[in-house]
């Protein structure tokens, strides 16, 4: 009886996978690395009202100010629906309807010698992981004004989207 014969391309393919787990990848290496520093989740909110979007003119004490979506980091205690609820009532005045629709989440794996704040990557520190979670709201009560109570919001309001597009695009950050 004849045997069955693998082609060569089978052969080296098996042969490539066996050697790939037989060394830990980079990636596997840099994940580890990822652990040991701190690890944040952001969630913020693209409310739209017509061809406008919310946006809050925000700076801290001896930042210059810039735009941004309202929204912020969750608390260790928070879901990240509920977390989306708070930053956007405190910086727009908006009560928002949960749930809201998840229109994209991503990772930042920033190795930079910096430290995430309440407000953004700062001073020194070791890095940080950000997971951001993007969520379209279409619903929504009250009346759009800044009530941050850390006073780093200065303004909120709808703004066109050509606008508000040429207005995140100055974000040094984003």
């Amino acid at each position: 009886p004849r045997g069955r014969r693998r082609s060569s391309a089978t052969s080296s393919a098996r042969r490539s996978i066996a050697r790939a787990r037989a060394r830990p990848s980079a990636r596997r290496q840099r994940s580890s690395f990822a652990t040991l520093r701190p690890a944040h989740t952001v969630a913020a909110a693209v409310i739209r009202r017509g061809n406008e979007v919310a946006l809050v003119l925000q700076g801290a004490v001896g930042e210059e100010p810039f735009w941004g979506l309202p929204g912020g980091i969750v608390e260790q205690d928070e879901l990240v629906p509920e977390g989306l609820a708070r930053e956007v009532l405190e910086e727009t005045g908006l009560s928002i309807h949960l749930p809201a629709k998840l229109g994209y989440i991503r990772q930042i794996d920033n190795l930079r010698p910096a430290q995430l704040s309440r407000h953004r990557g700062t001073g020194a520190g070791s890095g940080y992981v950000v997971t951001i979670w993007l969520f379209d709201v279409d619903s929504w009560d009250g009346e759009i004004a800044a009530q941050d109570p850390d006073g780093v919001v200065h303004e909120a309001r709808f703004v066109p989207l050509e606008e508000a597009a040429d207005l995140l695009r100055r974000t040094h950050w984003l």
